[in-house]
């Protein structure tokens, strides 16, 4: 692009992190973002959301909480978009509590629970045997069960794979 003197876009970088992301390239993406801030052009929360999706996939929970932490002193809006892969990655490494403590931040930083959320939360309970310390497994499905109808007050449809998650409990 830049021997035709075509100046690439912030749609250009994001597309390109979200290619070095889905091959697992995290290093590759992270010096593409770098370059992307060092040309001018400015990361969106779509930058953001790509670059922590990909390092939480990648198990790299500690790079994915410092680029949530750099888009809040941005100024960019936060979503479930944006925790959701951390949270999963928590949940999947058995960090169950911490990936509730990551579900009250993206309250408190103005991004709703969706049901993918709840999902996560379901199965990393259900998977440790667990809603509430010390419950036994009919206490986890209960539990399980409240936050199915916790999700439907807050006007989120359990859909299949919450109902499947809740099956396995």
């Amino acid at each position: 692009m830049g021997e035709f003197g075509i100046r690439p876009t912030v749609v250009t970088f994001n597309t390109m992190l979200d290619s070095y992301c889905k091959e697992g390239k995290m290093q590759e993406a992270l010096d593409l973002l770098s370059e992307m801030q060092e040309k001018g052009c400015v990361p969106n929360d779509v930058t953001y959301n790509v670059l922590i999706n990909g390092l939480s996939k990648k198990g790299e929970l500690d790079k994915a909480q410092e680029l949530i932490k750099e888009m809040l002193r941005s100024g960019l809006k936060v979503s479930a978009y944006t925790y959701n892969p951390l949270i999963c990655g928590y949940c999947k490494q058995g960090g169950i509590d911490e990936a509730m403590e990551f579900g009250d931040e993206m309250e408190r930083n103005g991004a709703k629970l969706i049901v993918s959320t709840y999902n996560a939360f379901i199965d990393g309970l259900c998977k440790r045997g667990r809603m509430v310390e010390a419950q036994d497994r009919v206490g986890a499905l209960e539990e399980a069960r409240k936050l199915k109808d916790e999700m439907s007050e807050h006007g989120l449809l359990p859909d299949v794979i919450t109902y499947t998650t809740l099956c396995g409990c």
